[in-house]
């Protein structure tokens, strides 16, 4: 709820809210100075649209992002966003059986076109990571590999050491958490 969001910003300190990104109650960004917000696709459209952008303010100085979950509706979007999360990249059809949803090929092509930095998103794990860089992608979203791990701790440090060598070797990539 809002006030569950709330009680949490109010329990963070104020020096780390440049790196929190809301997924709804956006209009906590009034009273929080935050990175920025996720936004459904199509969220700012038509009159509804309209009338969110104004309540909201001037979003200038936030970061934008959204999720598209195929490569056409990547190539049709359109909008002023900071990053597009794409994905589920990975299908599970088991613990230990993981398999890719998207043809290499085709996704590399369309992420080198794309005006839009591209974050990849859904089944990453330790040993596809590398592989996602490889393809183009700006960064990675991380989700299950770190918040169902046994260690959340470890699980995040061990990507986070395994992405400053990527970026060590290659200056790019971005981990979002």
């Amino acid at each position: 709820t809002k006030a569950d969001y709330i009680k949490v910003l109010d329990a963070i300190h104020p020096i780390f809210y440049n790196r929190i990104v809301l997924h709804q109650h956006f209009s906590l960004i009034k009273k929080y100075p935050l990175k920025g917000i996720h936004i459904p696709i199509n969220y700012f459209e038509g009159i509804m649209g309209k009338l969110r952008k104004m309540f909201l303010g001037n979003l200038s100085k936030l970061q934008i992002t959204t999720t598209v979950k195929n490569l056409k509706s990547l190539q049709t979007i359109e909008g002023e966003f900071d990053g597009i999360w794409l994905g589920p990249l990975y299908q599970k059809y088991s613990e230990d059986n993981i398999r890719a949803k998207f043809d290499s090929f085709e996704l590399k092509k369309v992420l080198q076109s794309c005006k839009y930095q591209i974050f990849g998103i859904g089944g990453i794990d330790m040993n596809n990571r590398s592989r996602l860089h490889n393809l183009g992608f700006a960064g990675i979203v991380l989700q299950s590999s770190i918040w169902k791990s046994d260690n959340i701790i470890n699980a995040l440090n061990a990507f986070q050491m395994a992405q400053y060598e990527v970026s060590s070797a290659k200056n790019t990539a971005k981990v979002v958490g």
